[in-house]
């Protein structure tokens, strides 16, 4: 029988559990009694692992007692010590025919991830310098060595600990220190806000580890560019990106160690109004352009009684007949507002 016998000292990657036994008995003290409930020898994670065949067909069995992310080093007999907390476990919701509206990309490295806290934030107040609202990236909330990046006091704890990447090590055995791309879905927190109009974003890279204790912070790394990708009209999503004032010939700017920094950025949203104002006199029918937006008019479609007429790049168009006119404004990328109306009762004649 496979079982994880102890984790090593560092975290690398993620596990998925598969499922349970609660009648698989251990002897993990190794004193030939197996199944001592008061040793926590009884019961087991199945754990599926991401490399293949290894162990039992890619499956292998966790006791309870060791559902936490690492043991320390052997100490001078031998015995393995639980190093960090216990796990976290995540659970996952499919919605159905779900798509998302807003997200965010980052490409960034940097040395201990375990000292990170990335979060988004959002506001509809323009010239905010705080979000409204704000989420962790859970993925990345002081995840990486099993303490957050923190170093303990007591005789026992490690005096340092140890380095791991944003990507971690990989199959090869290897830490990767390569720049990490990732994404991360917006649209639950953009729900409570009106998308029609301009929102401020918040990027928040806090490298004060967990402890919030900025002298024990000992990264370093990169932000080498971030983004909102807006798909509420385009499927293959408008990206706005975030400014970063850099004088690297790359464009990144450092991210150091035992500091907060914000980025921000403003999304302009659907921001497609359509014109207003419709009248009809003196044989034109005219409208007012509509509300300014980040968006540009390529032009403006005609209808008379619902048919197309013409287009035009005016706010302005002949009255040849009777009936209902109407215009729509068409903007830059092919988006088309909502129609506003006038009627004209007499088609306009032109004097002899």
């Amino acid at each position: 029988m496979n079982y994880v016998k102890y984790w090593g000292s560092t975290v690398n990657h993620a596990l998925t559990l598969v499922g349970y036994d609660d009648r698989i008995e251990f002897d993990l003290d190794g004193n030939g009694k197996a199944g001592e409930k008061d040793k926590d020898e009884v019961g087991a994670w199945i754990i599926a692992n991401s490399w293949g065949l290894w162990s039992n067909n890619g499956l292998i069995y966790c006791p309870y007692a060791y559902a936490f992310p690492a043991h320390a080093e052997a100490d001078s007999k031998g015995v393995r010590r639980q190093s960090g907390g216990f796990w976290e476990p995540e659970i996952y919701h499919v919605r159905k025919d779900y798509r998302p509206f807003r997200t965010i990309k980052v490409k960034m490295d940097y040395s201990r991830r375990s000292e990170l806290l990335l979060q988004v934030g959002i506001s509809a107040n323009l010239n905010a310098t705080r979000p409204d609202a704000i989420i962790d990236l859970h993925h990345f909330r002081w995840a990486g060595d099993g303490r957050g990046g923190d170093t303990g006091t007591g005789k026992d704890d490690q005096k340092e600990l140890p380095e791991i990447p944003m990507l971690g090590r990989w199959a090869d055995g290897k830490l990767h220190t390569e720049p990490m791309e990732f994404g991360y879905d917006l649209t639950d927190l953009s729900a409570g806000f009106d998308r029609s109009r301009p929102l401020k974003y918040f990027f928040i890279i806090n490298s004060k580890t967990k402890s919030g204790i900025a002298s024990r912070a000992k990264g370093s790394g990169h932000l080498y560019n971030a983004s909102i990708l807006d798909y509420e009209f385009d499927q293959g999503g408008i990206e706005t990106p975030f400014k970063l004032e850099s004088k690297a010939e790359d464009g990144s700017v450092d991210i150091k160690k035992g500091t907060i920094a914000t980025y921000s950025t403003i999304v302009y949203g659907e921001q497609f109004f359509a014109p207003t104002n419709a009248a009809i006199s003196n044989g034109k029918f005219t409208w007012s352009s509509p509300q300014s937006s980040g968006h540009k008019i390529k032009e403006y479609k005609v209808f008379v009684n619902g048919t197309l007429r013409g287009t035009t790049q005016e706010l302005s168009y002949p009255v040849t007949d009777a009936g209902s006119y109407g215009v729509t404004a068409v903007y830059e990328g092919g988006h088309e507002t909502s129609m506003i109306s006038a009627i004209s009762s007499v088609a306009h004649q032109e004097r002899m």
